[in-house]
């Protein structure tokens, strides 16, 4: 994983995100999650502006994203759900691509044959994964 553990890269390699950082994606989504997910709203009695103030005080993301998350979660909430089992199942197929082509695995050609396709199904994205590795080896 060349010491850069769950960040994100650009395409030329080069880190801008990396885990634990507060613009990390992962972090955003967990504040996020309590703020506009329904807990911070619904358990917690928040106010709208209640929970744009709790994402922006944990996160530092500019107001209109704030904004964003919180008047879109409520109406469409398993938007979030989807984000996080898509996060999980892309961490699994970078391990099995890591665990497969191991000193040849280049994150940058990973990322290429993620997004090849655009947006599809997981199982579509899986299957697409494994033909990948299976051609490599």
């Amino acid at each position: 994983m060349g010491g850069v553990r769950r960040g994100a890269r650009r395409r030329d390699g080069s880190v801008f995100v990396r885990h634990g950082a507060v613009r990390h994606a992962g972090g955003y989504h967990a504040v996020g999650d309590v703020a506009r997910g329904g807990h911070g709203i619904h358990a917690f009695g928040w106010t709208r502006e209640q929970s744009i103030d709790y994402i922006r005080e944990h996160t530092h993301v500019p107001l209109l994203r704030a904004e964003v998350g919180v008047d879109r979660y409520p109406v469409w909430p398993a938007q979030g759900l989807s984000y996080g089992l898509g996060r999980l199942e892309i961490w699994r197929l970078r391990l099995l691509a890591q665990q497969t082509l191991k000193e040849r695995f280049d994150i940058r050609v990973f990322h290429d044959r993620v997004l090849e396709n655009g947006a599809v199904p997981l199982p579509l994205l899986r299957a697409s994964i494994e033909r990948w590795l299976a051609a490599s080896r």
